[in-house]
This record gives C-alpha cells, structure tokens and sequence, in this order.
C-alpha cells in the first residue's frame, strides 16, 4: 500500500458567536477535554504473531433492529426536567409554536455542538431571523466534539443546547446514556419517515461510495467488490487510512457484519467458494486483508480521494472511496466523478447526520427553535439551505433532492445501515487486525 503525506492542514477548532447580525468566529477556550486529542506515532509493527479477530455476533443482515446501548436509569434531574421541557416519556404531538418563540426570544441565547464547518451558516441566519437572539456554534471533529460534550456534563455544565454531528457510535450511546435527548419538531412529524426520526431525528444523510472517473472510463470499471482485490487494480484504488479515518473504519466493520453477502459475492465473481486465511474468520476480513496487500493508495482525506480519481491530473483509471458530499465538486465542474451503484454486494454506506438537544439544556426553547431552524422548510431554504448540494439527502420528504443529484429513492435501498452497536463492539478487533495489515501501531486510538 502507498501512504500520501497529508496536505499542510493545522488542527484546531472553532467557536462563532453571533451577536444580531454579526457572526464573529474565534477559537474555544482551552479545556480538560482537549488534552485527550493525540498525534499517534505510526510505526512498524515487528511482532510475528498474527492475533485472531474476535467477531461479535449481532444483528443478521435481514432482522428488523439491530440491537441497543444499555441504557441506564434517568437521572432525577433529568427526569424533572424533561417534564417540564416536554420531552422523553413527556413529548407532545402537539406544540404551541408561538409560545416556544417566545420563550427562545426571553432565554435571549442558544449554543450549538456540531462537527461540521457547515453549521456555522445557519447560526448565522438564525440570528437574522430572530433578532435579539444571540447564537453560538462550537465546531470540533466529531470524536473531539463528543469528548468535549462528555466532559460539560461531567462537570455539571449544561450550556450547550443543540448536538448536530454524524457519528453513529457515538450519538447513540450519548443517547443511551440521556446525555442527549431526541426531538422532532411536531410540525415534521409527517414529513420525515419514522426510522429517520427515532431512535434519534436526522438532519441529513449522506454515503460512503465507491467512484470512478466517467471521463476516463465509459462505464464503472468494476462490478463486484472483490475486483479490487485482483492484480490489475494493484495501486490504484484509493481510500481514506481506516487508522486514522473513523468513517472508513466504520464502513470495514459493517463489511464484517455483511460478510456472508461478501462470500456471495467471491463465489459470483470467481465461482468457487471462498477459503479463509488462519486469521480471517469470514469474508469480511478476508477482503480487507486482500485490498490491503493490493497496494491501496492510504491517503488522510476524502478530498484527496476524489483529486486522485477525478481531478484535473488524473491520467489513469483509478476506483476510490469516499464520501458522496465530495459530489458538489462535480456539480461546480472542478472534477469528475461519479458513484459506482450496481457493484455487489453494496453501493456503500448510509452516513446519517443525527440532530439533539443536550441533556438539561439552560435554554431548552432557544434549543427547540434551533432544531426546527436547522431542519430548514420545504424548499431546502432556512437553516437547512447549507446542505442542500448534491451528494446530502434532507430527511425531510417534502424537500426536493439538490439538483444533480441521484434521487434517493435510487440510492438508498444499495446502501448498507450503520448498525452502532455492532460497530462499537468490533472496533477493537479490526484495530487490531489493521495494526498488522497495515504496518501500524494503533496504541492509544
């Protein structure tokens, strides 16, 4: 495998304040919790034993639920204030909307926890809407913003109102763990489908696909998964470095959950049946053992995915991985992409964006108004209007799909679900078994 050196690109985070009609970005303030952030050494690893992957069995691919986070008693507190706030056990199919307006107007401030630059928009055009009401959004990758999230309340702080990020992992155990609650505007009850809207409302959702350049080749070059395996695509697929992207090694479990498609899928291509090597125990594993010693092009983001398989200098033909929100690059004519959709067993996976008020929120109505600002009206406009670009979905049903894009109704049924249980119970193991795939030592991630 070939690793590209990263582009020059600082860490960092940022915090924007919205005062009327001035939004005013700056740095968050230095906190326990971003001492947690690490720079991890990649070294080789020397050791010759080969550690078994241990599976843990979950939902099969067909059941109706995956399975959920434990979920703990609710604190007194929280039980009170849910009541008083309306949600929970408490929601209402009805709201007296005007009364909530109101209200965020006298509670005069909301904060925002989001994981994406994005959001920093419709803070702004919040602020614009309702004059008086002051805004703020706190930006951070989405393991940091997690962390950060975990440590207010540790510490007793409830300033943060709205949680905005597409970590499936993550959000949900947040919402196992009452830190954050679920809340859909009553007045979206009907424009948004019941699994977009519990356990947890979606804001938007968009997928991890492979692409290919139509410029370069008339049609997509590969029409099974296992292609990628085979001599001719030595060193020319290109992928985010599942050690260092979450979503890329989100996607490799939910391969090993899917494994027996992925042995289908072996037995359709070469039409035999696929033999395991001592440390794959299915075919999951099997195949990412197999991409890996195939040379894959290990490259620190999605956007130098797309640039390798579709940008300007792109000279031959390459298959890459990455997210579909890449597609707007397109749709401005700054490269040429396009999604692989019939390759089986998969077209990729579904990347929901999750949206929740924090647990004890200060200001809960101020916090409401948010949300249903964020979910944008029926045009894709308001709050939402940031996302509406080719390659994000809105939850809502009543908004159109962004020009250019492939309707969702197409998408949709070749994605796999992120399945966050299962996720979270194997994310040892593949470390583990990409430590010494990849030549990488992946102590402390």
């Amino acid at each position: 495998m070939r690793l590209r050196p990263a582009s020059p690109c600082p860490l960092g985070s940022a915090m924007t304040v919205i005062a009327a009609l001035l939004l005013i970005a700056c740095q968050p303030l230095p906190r326990p919790s971003d001492q947690r952030a690490r720079t991890v050494a990649v070294t080789a690893v020397t050791s010759s034993a080969v550690p078994q992957a241990q599976v843990v069995d979950a939902t099969k691919p067909g059941e109706a639920q995956p399975r959920a986070f434990d979920t703990p008693t609710v604190h007194p507190d929280a039980a009170a204030w849910l009541k008083r706030v309306g949600l929970g056990p408490h929601a209402v199919a009805e709201e007296e909307w005007s009364q909530i307006q109101a209200r965020a107007r006298a509670e005069g401030y909301v904060l925002l926890y989001s994981d994406t630059s994005r959001s920093l928009n419709p803070i702004e055009s919040l602020a614009q809407a309702y004059p008086g009401l002051r805004a703020e959004a706190c930006t951070l990758g989405s393991q940091d913003i997690y962390l950060r999230l975990v440590d207010d309340l540790q510490e007793g702080e409830h300033a943060a109102g709205v949680y905005l990020v597409g970590d499936a992992p993550r959000t949900l155990k947040l919402l196992a763990q009452h830190q954050i609650w679920n809340y859909v505007p009553a007045d979206l009850i009907d424009v948004v489908p019941k699994e977009l809207r519990a356990p947890l409302l979606v804001h938007h959702w968009s997928a991890l696909t492979l692409v290919y350049n139509p410029t370069l080749a008339e049609a997509p070059p590969i029409d099974n998964w296992w292609d990628l395996t085979q001599p001719e695509w030595r060193g020319r697929v290109a992928l985010p470095d599942p050690t260092v992207d979450e979503r890329t090694m989100y996607f490799l479990i939910t391969l090993v959950q899917h494994s027996d498609e992925l042995a289908a899928a072996y037995r359709a291509e070469f039409d035999r049946a696929l033999v395991l090597d001592a440390d794959c125990p299915n075919a999951g594993y099997q195949w990412i053992k197999a991409l890996l010693a195939n040379e894959p092009i290990l490259v620190h983001s999605d956007a130098e995915v797309v640039d390798l398989v579709g940008g300007p200098e792109a000279d031959e033909i390459r298959v890459g991985l990455c997210g579909y929100e890449q597609y707007d690059k397109v749709s401005r004519g700054e490269l040429s992409f396009a999604p692989i959709l019939e390759a089986i067993p998969t077209a990729g996976l579904q990347w929901p964006t999750y949206l929740a008020l924090v647990d004890r929120c200060q200001r809960p109505n101020a916090a409401k108004l948010l949300v249903r600002w964020l979910m944008g009206d029926e045009t894709g406009g308001e709050g939402y209007s940031a996302w509406h670009y080719p390659g994000f979905y809105p939850a809502r049903t009543d908004v159109p799909d962004p020009k250019g894009a492939i309707p969702r109704e197409e998408l949709l049924p070749r994605l796999w679900q992120p399945d966050a249980v299962y996720i979270d119970e194997n994310m040892v193991a593949m470390r583990d078994f990409l430590a010494v795939h990849t030549g990488r030592d992946m102590r402390g991630r």
